[in-house]
């Protein structure tokens, strides 16, 4: 099973009485002791075992969870659980980079805008396109898509699209005739007439 740097984990826990070969039920965590090494570490270090750390599963399975405190670094993992009574059991995973989605949710500023007619009346379907400007591009540690996002305004010639902070946007309303360039900001909104230049 693999674990993630800086996650928590849990890992599963078989205890067995080395005398008749049947499972142990209701070992308390307090009665178990937990070291654990990284590969290419000299030595085993020991886990502080606290109650929300071991659950009981029945049958002589148990969970243990490994906390942040302890998933530091890349690698494989060797644990040891023993105690009065139990055979050693010993048990291994792989600790992997945390995925880009456990590192933070993306900053998102949303645009919003109104198109009206000349008469007017709302313009209702009118697509506002937001592209990337260069390709290929990127914001903070992301890389982004070349792909467009389209709003469409709606019955009142509303529209809203929700953008990285910090990305350089082509905007095109084809409907209006705006073809410009803008700088998402570090915002949860902004109005897009706020980020054109003057029309």
């Amino acid at each position: 099973m693999t674990a993630f740097v800086g996650q928590t984990d849990w890992q599963n826990v078989y205890l067995v009485d080395p005398g008749t070969s049947d499972p142990i039920l209701g070992a308390l965590f307090s009665a178990v002791t937990v070291t654990y090494r990284y590969a290419g570490d000299p030595t085993f270090l020991p886990k502080t075992l606290v109650s929300a750390d071991w659950q009981e599963q029945g049958q002589g399975y148990y969970f243990l969870r490994f906390n942040p405190a302890q998933l530091t670094k890349v690698g494989a993992v060797c644990f040891k659980v023993t105690g009065a009574g139990t055979f050693p059991q010993i048990g291994f995973f792989d600790v992997d980079p945390a995925p880009l989605a456990f590192l933070g949710a993306p900053q998102l500023c949303t645009v919003t805008g109104n198109i009206q007619e000349l008469g007017g009346r709302p313009n209702v379907g009118a697509e506002v396109v937001f592209r990337v400007t260069d390709s290929p591009a990127q914001v903070g540690s992301s890389i982004l898509a070349a792909s467009r996002i389209v709003a469409q305004t709606d019955a009142y010639g509303n529209f809203s699209a929700a953008l990285l902070q910090g990305a350089t946007a082509l905007v095109e309303i084809g409907v209006a005739g705006v073809v410009s360039q803008i700088t998402v900001p570090a915002a949860g909104s902004a109005t897009l007439l706020s980020l054109l230049p003057p029309l």
